[in-house]
């Protein structure tokens, strides 16, 4: 994985996905824990299933599976330690803003309402805690490769990304919030 650097952040293009990228992890920040335990009931089944198979072959092809998407659940839980060291690293302010936007999902008249700003102010606010975040977030990651390598190399990234469309658009009730998470956990198993 290559260093990220002072020069590649100041790049408007690699900055702008960078951006994307917190967005979409920050975004999927609370639902991680119930796709880890989703990837766990996966798992559990996999495992299970292996009893019934005749072939030593076929048992090997489940282990593979289990073992790729413990891989998998363990670079989530890293992620997730990862956004949280990162966000410490923010002011309290700037915490609440993208908690708020992001995290929690709030629609931006609320936002407004909560933190009592025009507009222009917010998004100048969460523009500048999200830069920071970015840029804290990344650098953290470029050391971690078992994590980087997962989620930019693997289809996390990309599931990430439905994840913030997906609340972007429909958003998430309790009531269908683990269906979806499961339902993410078998896609990330197929990678």
């Amino acid at each position: 994985m290559k260093e990220l650097t002072n020069e590649k952040l100041q790049n408007r293009d690699f900055g702008d996905n960078l951006k994307n990228m917190s967005k979409a992890c920050l975004s999927s920040y609370s639902l991680l824990p119930e796709i880890i335990k989703s990837i766990d009931s996966l798992v559990v089944a996999k495992a299970s299933a292996t009893v019934f198979l005749p072939e030593l072959s076929d048992i090997e092809k489940y282990g593979e599976e289990i073992i790729s998407l413990s891989n998998k659940k363990i670079a989530l839980i890293n992620l997730k330690v990862l956004m949280d060291e990162s966000l410490n690293g923010l002011s309290d302010n700037s915490i609440r803003l993208i908690s708020a936007r992001f995290i929690d999902g709030l629609r931006l008249d609320t936002c407004l309402k909560l933190f009592n700003l025009s507009e222009r102010s917010f998004y100048r606010k969460v523009t500048k805690a999200l830069d920071t975040f970015s840029h804290i977030f990344f650098k953290k990651l470029m050391k971690r490769d078992e994590v980087s390598s997962v989620v930019f190399e693997g289809s996390i990234c990309d599931t990430l990304k439905k994840i913030d469309e997906f609340q972007t658009k429909n958003g998430i009730s309790s009531k269908n919030k683990t269906f979806i998470c499961e339902f993410i956990a078998r896609q990330i198993g197929k990678v």
